[in-house]
């Protein structure tokens, strides 16, 4: 009590001192007091029109913020990587584990970077009234980002919720980026925003092969979308050297805590143009040659090779391999074989693919070229996911890497589940908000 009342006491004196050394009275002293801080927004100031551009690029920041943190949770979970750190989530993931009491940061960030778009998407139609926004491109711009946002919850969660409702299947949220994305591209149409009208229909065709696997859509329509996006096209998630760092530069580069070791990636030159990386062991080219766990043999993925480099969320690339998917579900394989062709050809690779014998040829190609064309960009779950699905129309065999993978194969370390978990569940605090959800305390695929 004695030292609380010195340490008021010489509160009080610096007061004096401070107030005395500034010129004021006591009459000004509430005034003084009185400073707002100068780093903080008012709520009222993002209803003006100043305000919605602040509103729309914090909702690019949103989606950023998690984007990273997906992939990262989807190179350990999948064959894309193989964790070679210490981290406690390394440890589950590598064998292919999911529980919702370590998946509250997949299901809540992703849910933070819709909810930011959507309530800019509000914010613009209450300033300024739907038509008159329809001509600037941040109106399409946050439509666009809600899209993705929502596209992402639906291809990688095992089951939804909105606000305080129910478990909800995938398609609610397939549903709602659909509509999203038809906006967005109504919206960049209006505006002249070329590369959010392109984004848009790359979204069409992602939200539509979603649909296509529920049967609420046909592969056809979304080979349609996805044949208007050009193969150069990439739309990103942004990412800053000084600002918000790519966790996979940061978990490669300043830590190892995933390889390239014993994945496919292994067996292909260092410089492949798809799925670059370096050898540790040779060299002296890194810090370390072995992994933060201290025994994984060390081999640094290049593809982000700046703490500030972006991730492809969108992107023509994409839009070929949905093509050629559709085109092996109908088993036109000469089509098929043409678009991983095309594929090929933009990433600078002269020799080409014959066309498979069969689908099961096929469905190897597809899925080793889709592998490298989209490395370490947060697709490979969704991926693994629909080609196990029991009436999926196309579906992987006995026998196929992945299959094998997915029952128990090792990347690095085995695992002890009887199959991995291919989608993440709702995270636990979800759970204790919503009084409509109660969380599994097992695996969900």
């Amino acid at each position: 009590m004695i030292k609380r009342l010195k340490d008021w006491s010489r509160l009080g004196a610096s007061l004096v001192l401070l107030l005395a050394t500034a010129g004021l009275t006591a009459c000004d002293v509430d005034e003084f007091f009185d400073v707002e801080n100068p780093g903080r927004i008012l709520d009222e100031d993002l209803f003006t029109d100043q305000g919605l551009g602040t509103l729309v690029t914090g909702a690019s920041a949103e989606l950023s913020d998690y984007i990273d943190t997906h992939v990262f949770m989807v190179v350990r979970v999948t064959d894309e990587l193989a964790g070679s750190g210490s981290y406690y989530d390394t440890g589950l993931q590598r064998r292919g584990l999911l529980h919702p009491i370590d998946t509250d940061g997949y299901w809540e960030q992703p849910q933070e970077g819709r909810w930011a778009a959507e309530t800019a998407i509000e914010r613009i139609e209450q300033v300024r009234g739907p038509e008159e926004a329809a001509d600037d491109s941040i109106y399409a711009r946050a439509y666009l980002l809600a899209g993705v946002s929502n596209n992402h919850l639906a291809e990688n969660m095992c089951d939804l919720a909105y606000g305080v409702s129910e478990r909800l299947p995938r398609d609610t949220a397939f549903s709602r980026a659909l509509n999203q994305f038809e906006r967005a591209e109504q919206l960049a149409n209006t505006s002249g925003a070329e590369s959010l009208r392109l984004g848009a229909i790359a979204g069409q065709a992602q939200a539509l092969v979603g649909m296509a696997w529920s049967g609420r859509a046909s592969w056809s329509d979304a080979a349609a979308k996805a044949a208007q996006v050009p193969t150069d096209y990439k739309y990103v998630a942004f990412y800053h050297f000084g600002e918000n760092e790519n966790i996979m530069w940061n978990e490669t580069h300043e830590r190892h805590e995933v390889s390239a070791w014993a994945t496919p990636v292994q067996y292909l030159p260092e410089d492949n143009p798809r799925a670059p990386y370096t050898d540790c062991r040779v060299g002296n080219r890194c810090d370390n040659d072995i992994g933060a766990d201290g025994q994984t043999p060390m081999l640094r993925q290049e593809k982000y090779d700046d703490r500030g480099s972006d991730i492809t969320i969108l992107s023509g690339v994409e839009a070929r391999m949905i093509q050629a998917e559709a085109a092996l579900i109908a088993g036109n394989l000469g089509e098929f074989v043409g678009y991983l062709n095309d594929v090929r050809e933009y990433f600078g690779i002269e020799e080409e693919l014959a066309a498979p014998a069969n689908q099961q040829e096929g469905f190897d190609m597809l899925a080793s070229e889709k592998f490298l064309n989209m490395w370490l960009e947060g697709n490979r779950l969704w991926d693994i996911h629909r080609w196990d699905t029991d009436d999926y129309t196309f579906t992987m065999y006995e026998g196929s890497s992945v299959r094998d993978f997915l029952y128990g194969g090792t990347v690095i370390y085995e695992t002890d589940a009887t199959r991995r978990a291919s989608c993440v569940p709702i995270g636990f605090t979800e759970c204790q908000a919503n009084p409509n959800i109660t969380c599994s305390t097992t695996i969900q695929y």
